[in-house]
């Protein structure tokens, strides 16, 4: 039986930066989300049937950012970081990639079991498309219920 073969770890210094780091990235993301973000769409989405953006109406700007837009940039998202990985996999035939350090000891995979791992990360946004496609029909419907036809809206003078 051959010595199994592990992929190479971060140094425990390297790893308290790296989760350090991401902590603060998150944190800092999350903040001004709660501080800026969130406030301007709470903001937008009271008056988005009055407003108009780029000449569409603000209400189908905000349904079909909410129902496409968001599933689409998470694929996008997932497909740049996990699929790329995942392609990796692919081309090399071993899991976790050569070059590729870990958190923990992590025995190396190769074979079958490396490609399923592959395809696995190299498709995982799929999932997230099929969302946003979904999302798409869901907001053509959602659409004809927000003002009737003949009904007026009421709109005070927005800034």
């Amino acid at each position: 039986m051959s010595p199994v073969e592990f992929a190479p770890q971060y140094t425990r210094a390297e790893r308290i930066r790296l989760i350090a780091r991401g902590v603060v990235i998150a944190a800092v993301v999350g903040q001004a989300c709660h501080l800026w973000f969130l406030p301007w769409l709470g903001k937008f989405s009271a008056s988005a049937h009055c407003r108009s953006v780029l000449g569409i109406n603000g209400a189908t700007v905000l349904i079909h950012g909410i129902f496409v837009g968001i599933p689409l940039l998470s694929a996008l998202l997932v497909a740049l970081l996990v699929g790329r990985r995942g392609y990796k996999i692919l081309r090399e035939g071993r899991t976790p990639p050569a070059g590729e350090r870990v958190l923990r000891p992590t025995p190396v995979v190769r074979g079958a079991r490396a490609r399923l791992m592959g395809y696995v990360q190299l498709f995982a946004a799929t999932p997230l498309l099929g969302l946003a496609v979904w999302g798409a029909w869901q907001a053509q419907s959602f659409q004809g219920t927000l003002a009737p036809a003949g009904v007026a809206i009421r709109c005070e003078a927005t800034q």
